[in-house]
């Protein structure tokens, strides 16, 4: 019964994620030049107080990764992408425990220089968020 319960949260999570950035697609992120240059890879770094389901998209209907967050708030998952895809870049975030959670969120170039910093979001139990990227120029 445990394992249906944990299972069907679960599904909610990830329906949740996917109507999140389904939403950030019909906003339409504008397109911005990207400070560095063409085909430059950026670092982004991923930080999380709890446990996190984490889907990068490029499109709105163009899932390309899927990231894992580790619940230690000692370890930071550092994922690289293109600085030109930054301008079309977003993050949605399944919260995976039954309490307030909060990630942070930091994109350096690939000589190690934060180039942006969105701040700390705070997703709520059992609660998704979406985190945009065009802010970094």
């Amino acid at each position: 019964m445990n394992k249906l319960m944990g299972r069907l949260c679960n599904r909610w999570v990830m329906i949740l994620a996917i109507f999140s950035l389904s939403m950030l697609g019909s906003m339409g992120i504008p397109a911005v030049a990207s400070a560095t240059g063409p085909g430059t890879i950026c670092v982004i770094q991923i930080q999380s107080t709890g446990p996190v389901l984490g889907v990068f998209v490029n499109q709105p209907t163009g899932f390309n990764i899927a990231v894992l967050v580790p619940e230690d708030p000692d370890k930071i998952i550092t994922v690289p992408a293109s600085c030109d895809m930054l301008e079309t870049l977003a993050l949605a975030v399944a919260n995976q425990k039954n309490q307030r959670i909060t990630v942070t969120t930091q994109v350096f170039t690939n000589q190690g220089e934060l180039f942006c910093a969105n701040g700390s979001i705070s997703v709520p139990r059992n609660g998704a968020r979406g985190i945009i990227f065009s802010g970094c120029q």
